[in-house]
């Protein structure tokens, strides 16, 4: 499994996967002093659609946590991860810049 970024025209996502079964993975990073709200997922959602990509799993990485009502709609087709959770996951190695 590769993590990379992805441009498609008008759209840049930080986070794309495309696994072995063909599962994509859509995502994004946020680098602020507050917590991430759900807007932030719902906006993704909606570039994703714009984009024509069809994602089966959302992630959304966040340096200060997330939204309580973000955190209730986590679950298989959304994972949340802090930016040290998300570092220890990912092998930088494979992220093509």
């Amino acid at each position: 499994m590769r993590v990379t970024p992805l441009y498609t025209g008008d759209e840049m996502f930080d986070i794309f996967v495309e696994n072995k079964s063909d599962k994509t993975i859509l995502g994004t990073i946020k680098y602020t002093n507050a917590k991430v709200k759900k807007s932030e997922l719902t906006k993704l959602q909606e570039r994703a659609k714009l984009a024509s990509i069809e994602a089966e799993q959302f992630v959304l990485v966040a340096k200060k946590g997330f939204s309580s009502e973000l955190k209730a709609l986590k679950g298989e087709s959304l994972k949340l991860f802090t930016l040290k959770n998300f570092k220890t996951l990912v092998d930088f190695d494979s992220i093509s810049a």
